[in-house]
């Protein structure tokens, strides 16, 4: 029969085992909650990038398909190039989300590569959208394409009244067919000091 001191002992190391197993089971189990909460942070950063690298394709793809379009009947004007406030008016939309009358300002930086004018479009100093296009003695055509998803969104651009430091037009986006929005446009040269 066994002697109760030794039970006693024994009763006490398995306690003492399970404590012990109990706090690395707690260890254990915090540090698998800390690597998969790791590894939801580094799949949501990776589609971050993914969704960067897709958009920045598709503006090189873009500024490549209009840069080989060929030689164009444009007009040098030295009087475009710059930094402009544009202010847009909606005037007619078939687009949720969009509602007659919204308006949007932005800031444009105007300038000429290679017989074509180049609008980068600026938030917060960071490029949002580039146009590509041709000033001709009618006005100053512009395009540009965003591909969103499955949906090709187009965005043209006349402006047919340009004075020195005051251009005005329509903006029309076309969202892959399905809805437009068409807005007014009023271009203010930003003086330079």
């Amino acid at each position: 029969m066994l002697k109760p001191h030794f039970i006693g002992f024994i009763l006490i190391i398995s306690i003492l085992t399970a404590c012990g197993n109990k706090e690395d089971s707690d260890r254990l189990n915090l540090r698998e909650k800390k690597v998969s909460q790791k590894e939801e942070e580094l799949k949501v950063f990776e589609q971050q990038l993914i969704s960067k690298e897709i958009e920045l394709s598709s503006r090189e793809r873009l500024l490549d398909s209009l840069e080989h379009m060929g030689d164009t009947t444009g007009i040098y004007n030295s009087k475009l190039i710059g930094n402009w406030t544009v202010t847009m008016k909606c005037t007619e939309t078939s687009c949720e989300g969009s509602a007659l009358g919204d308006t949007k300002t932005e800031r444009w930086n105007i300038a000429y590569h290679n017989n074509r004018v180049v609008v980068k479009v600026l938030s917060k100093n960071t490029i949002t959208r580039v146009y590509l296009g041709v000033y001709t003695e009618t006005g100053l055509a512009l395009h540009s394409r965003q591909q969103e998803g499955d949906v090709l969104t187009t965005m043209n651009i006349l402006l047919n009244q340009i004075s020195v430091d005051k251009m005005e037009g329509i903006r029309e986006i076309n969202q892959g067919g399905k809805c437009k929005i068409i807005y007014s446009v009023g271009l203010s040269k930003i003086k330079t000091p």
